[in-house]
């Protein structure tokens, strides 16, 4: 595997899973609107953890909104529910 990560498959196929395919910023553009990361998921026939990652993996995005994410069930370790911050 570190050969081929390095250096590239005989065939120039790519290593891994591929990525899914959807509007990442349309995932950002319904959370602006107040929808929930499940009606997102949902609507956008995605899962709710690629949701989450997506909205994570924009910073500005989040702290524009006043928002970070915690783990607020301990019985699903790693679902993350946005909350607004008091400065």
């Amino acid at each position: 595997m570190r050969a081929a990560k390095a250096h590239g498959t005989k065939t120039g196929n790519a290593i891994g899973r591929p990525r899914r395919i959807f509007n990442r910023d349309e995932v950002v553009r319904l959370r602006g609107t107040g929808l929930s990361i499940e009606k997102i998921a949902d609507q956008m026939s995605i899962g709710v953890g690629t949701v989450v990652r997506v909205l994570q993996s924009r910073p500005a995005w989040g702290a524009a909104a006043g928002l970070t994410f915690v783990c607020s069930n301990s019985a699903f370790p790693g679902v993350f529910t946005p909350v607004t911050m008091s400065p």
